[in-house]
């Protein structure tokens, strides 16, 4: 009998410090194209116990028309002092310039659970921290706004 005992209080110990919580990742990607402007995004989410936890964003936009890419100087300036924010914990945002193939990539690596609050609110994401939505819940609304998600 206290064999027993011992062993559940085993099976419990482990299934608490290592099984609780659940870990997916979602991943969804969106292409489009509008006024000769190509963007393609991909964002991958990490869920813990069904609330998003960190995200990871890639905007790539590439000019496809010439009077664009006559302008690549300009537009890619404008970008540049759009995204001048500051790294912070929990927050990494990169700009790369390709001046050659006229592309222009942002990326966002964001972890919510060591994010400063004021810092999100500036990205306009601080709702993600409030957010109910679950796993499920973000992959239908992602792909009901035309994303594909595996």
């Amino acid at each position: 009998m206290k064999k027993l005992i011992l062993l559940s209080i085993v099976f419990f110990s482990v299934i608490i410090t290592c099984g609780c919580s659940s870990t997916k990742t979602l991943t969804c990607t969106n292409s489009e194209t509008k006024e000769g402007m190509k963007m393609v995004q991909t964002i991958t989410m990490q869920f813990n116990n069904d609330k998003i936890k960190k995200i990871k964003m890639n905007i790539s936009t590439t000019a496809e028309t010439d009077e664009l890419k006559k302008s690549w100087q300009m537009l890619s300036n404008i970008l540049d002092a759009s995204f001048k924010i500051e790294n912070s914990k929990g927050i990494t945002i990169s700009t790369k310039n390709d001046n050659k193939n006229y592309t222009y990539d942002i990326s966002y690596d964001i972890d919510l659970t060591k994010a400063n609050k004021e810092k999100l609110k500036e990205l306009e994401i601080d709702d993600l921290l409030h957010s109910e939505e679950s796993y499920e819940d973000t992959k239908k609304e992602a792909q009901q706004n035309g994303y594909t998600c595996k």
